[in-house]
């Protein structure tokens, strides 16, 4: 179960299962038009560690923040396109036991 919210430029969608298409505007800055989102998603996973049904899974809402940006040159005989992207993630319940097994490895 997950709930998301991306914005691209000065649009935005909200969505229970993941987005729709987006008219993408974008910003000028010189001969590029650039094109900045961020998209946020919210859910829940019940098996945090992936361990058996025996072992009494973690439960925890987690949490994802995706920035990312897309710009392209506006040339008419050559074009250029960047696109980048990272994600930062974090779980609600689980944090202080994932950061146990991270100092432990």
């Amino acid at each position: 179960m997950a709930a998301s919210c991306r914005l691209i430029g000065d649009a935005y969608t909200l969505s229970g299962a993941g987005g729709g298409p987006v008219e993408q505007g974008g910003i000028a800055v010189g001969a590029f038009t650039l094109v900045p989102q961020i998209e946020i998603n919210v859910g829940i996973d019940n098996n945090v560690f992936a361990q058996p049904a025996s072992a009494a899974p973690v439960t925890s809402l987690y949490s994802t923040v995706t920035p990312s940006f897309d710009l392209r040159s506006e040339w008419l005989n050559h074009s250029l396109h960047v696109l980048a992207s990272g994600t930062l993630g974090w779980y609600g319940n689980a944090d202080a036991e994932l950061s146990e097994l991270r100092h432990h490895r």
